[in-house]
């Protein structure tokens, strides 16, 4: 009885990858289920009404600028004893270049839309920027207006403080440069 217990469990165990892979097409996506489609899930290219031609150039796109993106992160990367410093200097310069890589998108992007497309795509990112951007700025001074309090409330203890953090930051922040608030304003002197 064990023994008969044993195979049927090794069988079961064996059984089940098998029946999993039957469930799947042959790019691995269970079946059923669509393929990620960028042009369908991005916030405005979605209501832009895109003909099924255009969607397909959009997600081949997609598909390239994604691999480009995955290349420039794992080309030159800084191995386990790679100084702070050579980390930092990787991931700016990889910034720079991934930001090219994503206007070099948009821009392919807006080749492929029609002319009323582009005006509504357009417009819906111009509004979002403008959001965005009052979003930064509120922020901005509702930091600044509590850590000034804070600095009225403790002082000197405060200011020493925001000192000893900026040295720890060496005065940047992910690489760039903050122009944000909070103690790290205080600390620059703002």
């Amino acid at each position: 009885m064990r023994k008969l217990m044993c195979v049927a469990a090794l069988a079961g165990f064996f059984a089940v990858p098998v029946l999993a892979q039957e469930g799947q097409n042959r790019a691995g996506n269970p079946a059923g289920r669509r393929k990620y489609s960028y042009a369908e899930s991005h916030q405005v290219l979605q209501f832009l009404e895109l003909t099924d031609e255009q969607k397909a150039k959009i997600d081949a796109l997609w598909t390239d600028f994604q691999a480009a993106s995955r290349e420039l992160y794992q080309k030159n990367r800084p191995g386990r004893g790679a100084s702070n410093e050579e980390r930092q200097a990787f991931y700016k310069a990889v910034g720079v270049q991934r930001k090219a890589l994503q206007e070099d998108f948009d821009l392919k992007v807006l080749d492929i839309l029609t002319d009323e497309q582009k005006k509504k795509y357009e417009a819906v990112q111009e509004a979002n920027a403008a959001f965005q951007k009052a979003q930064r700025e509120f922020l901005i001074k509702f930091t600044n207006e509590r850590e000034d309090k804070i600095l009225g409330i403790l002082g000197d203890v405060y200011k020493e403080r925001a000192e000893q953090i900026k040295k720890g930051m060496r005065g940047e922040f992910n690489g760039s440069d903050t122009p944000g608030g909070g103690l790290y304003r205080h600390s620059q002197g703002r």
